[in-house]
């Protein structure tokens, strides 16, 4: 649907849009998606990894970044 859909170090663009979704209500605190992402199982080091992966792709590919704003908005 649009650019690299390739998991990054395990986590796919459905999981990481359902962890960065999660801080929203919490007034989109950064510091917490560590731990949101823990509690799905991500250790700290795959987390960071596929949150810079993640936000350079979507920067990167217009077609990505409509797919992930699509998944966003459905988890």
């Amino acid at each position: 649907p649009g650019g690299n859909l390739e998991p990054i170090a395990g986590v796919d663009i459905t999981t990481y849009a359902r962890i960065v979704k999660a801080i929203a209500p919490l007034n989109y605190d950064q510091s917490l998606l560590p731990g949101i992402a823990a509690s799905h199982g991500i250790d700290a080091a795959s987390w960071q990894a596929a949150h810079d992966g993640w936000n350079a792709r979507i920067q990167g590919e217009p077609g990505l970044a409509k797919a992930f704003s699509d998944v966003y908005r459905s988890v």
